[in-house]
C-alpha cells in the first residue's frame, strides 16, 4: 500500500507540468461520455414518437 501511495505521488508530481492539459482531458472525456449517452435516448425518441406512432413530422423534427 505504501508503494502505491508513493507511486501515485510521483505520477501527480510529473503531471504538474501538464496540469491544464490533464484537467482538459478529464473534462472533455466526461463530456464525450455524456454525449454518447444521449444518442440512445434520441434513437428511442425517434422510434417511439415517429415510427410506432406513424408521425413523419416527429421523425423530421427529431432528426
Amino acid at each position: 500500500m505504501k508503494e502505491v501511495t508513493l507511486m501515485v505521488k510521483k505520477v501527480i508530481g510529473c503531471l504538474r507540468e501538464y496540469r491544464t492539459a490533464t484537467i482538459a482531458t478529464i473534462i472533455l472525456t466526461a463530456l464525450e461520455t455524456l454525449l454518447e449517452i444521449i444518442v440512445p435516448f434520441l434513437q428511442a425518441s425517434i422510434i417511439d414518437k415517429g415510427i410506432y406512432a406513424g408521425d413523419r413530422n416527429a421523425l423530421i423534427s427529431t432528426a
